[in-house]
């Protein structure tokens, strides 16, 4: 899962390394980047209740247990759950999320499929008219690109009694690539984090 944003991670940070600035009771501070380049440098933050993101790939602050370290200490990323926990998140992005216009196409398929008769309860010329309907909507969807243009064609349509009414309920957003790329940098950090104090230790 998510193994398409985990490749462009680490393709991203094939060079990278974890530098750890100050590491006390109660903050830990390093960075994880390629020595001498601000390219997908990141610096994490960790203080009681908090792990802060800050960098190339924008500013992210979540919040949940006392160590988030140990709430973040796991093999693959969870973005649904953990999106949950952001307090902060770079504009226009929510719980990690955006409005996409494939996100927007899948729901107004899912919503045709969901609210259109079944083709084998029409007659022929009711059936035709269905299908003239989907190719309409379909056509009409192509030509979205932003989100205040799907709002107001939903707002805006209507073909004789059927309507996206209850439309709101779809989801049309998508987590943005950053954000994966983001939590993927949160559990490598941890794991190299890890690796080093093992080897401190022995």
């Amino acid at each position: 899962m998510h193994s398409k944003s985990l490749a462009r991670f680490k393709e991203d940070t094939a060079n990278h390394e974890l530098t750890v600035i100050e590491d006390t009771h109660s903050v830990r501070h390093m960075r994880f980047g390629e020595k001498g380049s601000p390219f997908y440098a990141i610096y994490i933050t960790i203080f009681p209740g908090s792990l802060v993101v800050t960098g190339d790939m924008g500013s992210y602050t979540f919040s949940r247990t006392t160590d988030m370290f140990n709430f973040f200490r796991q093999k693959d990323i969870n973005p649904e759950y953990w999106g949950e926990k952001l307090e902060a998140e770079p504009r226009g992005s929510e719980y990690g999320k955006k409005w996409s216009k494939a996100a927007f196409q899948n729901a107004v398929s899912a919503y045709l499929k969901n609210n259109l008769d079944d083709p084998e309860d029409l007659d022929e010329e009711a059936h035709r008219a269905q299908v003239a309907l989907v190719r309409k909507i379909k056509r009409e969807v192509a030509d979205v690109e932003f989100k205040e243009e799907a709002d107001e064609w939903v707002r805006d349509f209507a073909h004789g009694e059927f309507l996206f009414d209850v439309f709101y309920e779809y989801d049309c957003t998508e987590f943005t690539d950053r954000y994966l790329w983001i939590l993927h940098a949160i559990v490598e950090v941890i794991r190299q984090y890890d690796i080093l104090n093992e080897q401190s230790a022995a």
